[in-house]
């Protein structure tokens, strides 16, 4: 049993526990940044994905996730990302890691 990413309070008053604790361990790296975490600077990824981003950006932010992955979590064996613009300013990111989906968007202003 594993809390829930982000943390949440559930209906009980506790704290929300993981349905998938594997899509909320690829979440949480994807939503932290090098030196973020004191104990492991290196988790996360080293971009700045608020910023405006190039394709050069993208495909760069795409093999840190490749490698991210595979580096801190021993669940992944295969990564796949698509990209995909959703609205001004959003990029989708259609991941599926070791045969799961994992959905996020990122603010590309």
């Amino acid at each position: 049993m594993m809390i829930a990413y982000p943390i949440s309070i559930s209906a009980d008053g506790g704290l929300s526990i993981s349905r998938d604790p594997e899509v909320d361990n690829v979440r949480a790296l994807i939503d932290t940044r090098f030196y973020e975490r004191y104990l492991f600077p290196n988790y996360g990824l080293g971009l700045d994905l608020f910023d405006a981003l190039s394709n050069l950006d993208i495909d760069l932010a795409i093999l840190q996730l490749n490698l991210q992955l595979t580096l801190w979590h021993s669940f992944v064996t295969q990564v796949s990302v698509d990209t995909e613009y959703l609205d001004a300013g959003v990029l989708g990111l259609n991941l599926s890691v070791s045969g799961r989906e994992v959905r996020e968007e990122l603010t590309n202003a």
